[in-house]
């Protein structure tokens, strides 16, 4: 008699193809779940960050009697010797031309970088803290981090500066831009000149009146104080030909760490066309609004220190009226 051969069990070819096909499914149809968990923890790290700076700003005006303001002076009738010149490594006297976020540092957990730039009384050019790294000003669904600090500043008002540190957040300015394509016929005073004239919380000049609670009519949980700006390396290091004011990302910077409510959320996201070159050669006129990576919309931090998703389809009416401190304008849609 033949002696029996023992067979080993084994997985056919076939078999194996269709437990692959299986485990791809499986992976795919999980995928989206889990990019969708990590977006969800991205945002919530998002508006912690923002929660952090609104909480800054009111132990700020705590301890001050007075919301943090920009300085700057600029070329609109003010001397600029009262803050310097505009350009941190500009013509003219040493820039002093400090952003909002600058005063609040001690408030969130940042005094040493405020003690070592002797912020706001020493100038900029030189000065070691423009490097300076702040994660509370870094949006964890965003490309800045990667970049953070800038390899050199390159940008208007930003130039030739060896290493800058940057912010994915902004204040709000106002309701106001001086392209026709955003004029807002509902501004209140000044009109669509965002930079003189801002009539939001986080204006430019709100040094010359510096603003507390109670100027903030329509609100402080009614009025946005500050928002997301999405980072793209093309604005991060945009040239320094007159066409790119305000674009770049620095904390420090008063223009830089500010945009305008005028342009609706999320026109110019990164990557994406913004519009007909045509129409508008100056890139700051477009992209100098609040945008975001996340789906749908982007976070702001109320003057009260709320923070509230705002969808990018909201209408641009209420948009306007939120970002204005006396306009008095009726919200008929909640955010």
């Amino acid at each position: 008699m033949s002696p029996l051969i023992a067979r080993k069990k084994a997985f056919t070819l076939v078999e194996l193809l269709v437990v692959i096909a299986i485990i791809g499914v499986l992976v795919a149809l999980l995928l989206p779940a889990v990019q969708s968990a990590r977006e969800a923890a991205r945002r919530s790290q998002c508006t912690n960050n923002l929660k952090q700076i609104g909480l800054g700003v009111l132990n700020y005006e705590s301890s001050k009697k007075e919301l943090p303001y920009n300085r700057y002076s600029g070329n609109y009738g003010v001397p600029d010797s009262f803050w310097g010149g505009p350009q941190v490594n500009g013509p003219g006297l040493p820039c002093r031309a400090w952003s909002w976020l600058s005063t609040i540092l001690p408030h969130i957990e940042q005094q040493a970088v405020f003690q070592q730039g002797k912020i706001p009384e020493a100038p900029m050019p030189n000065n070691p803290a423009l490097e300076a790294v702040i994660p509370a000003l870094q949006c964890p669904s965003d490309e800045l981090a990667d970049y953070n600090p800038l390899a050199r500043g390159n940008t208007w008002y930003v130039k030739g500066v060896r290493s800058i540190g940057m912010t994915n957040y902004d204040g709000v300015m106002g309701a106001q831009s001086n392209v026709p394509l955003f004029f807002n016929d509902n501004v209140e005073g000044g009109g669509n000149e965002p930079w003189f004239n801002g009539n939001g919380v986080m204006a430019i000049f709100a040094w010359q009146n510096p603003l507390g609670m109670e100027n903030v009519e329509d609100g402080t949980s009614r009025t946005l104080m500050a928002g997301e700006q999405a980072f793209e390396i093309s604005r991060a290091s945009c040239g320094v030909d007159g066409k790119c004011y305000g674009l770049g990302y620095a904390w420090f910077h008063s223009v830089e760490a500010s945009a305008t409510a005028a342009i609706p959320p999320n026109f110019a996201v990164p990557g994406q066309p913004i519009m007909d070159p045509n129409v508008d050669t100056f890139p700051y006129r477009s992209q100098f609004g609040f945008n975001s990576m996340h789906p749908g919309g982007l976070h702001f931090v109320y003057v009260d220190g709320s923070v509230h998703f705002i969808n990018e389809d909201v209408e641009l009416g209420v948009y306007h009226a939120m970002a204005t401190i006396r306009g008095g304008e009726t919200l008929e849609q909640t955010p």
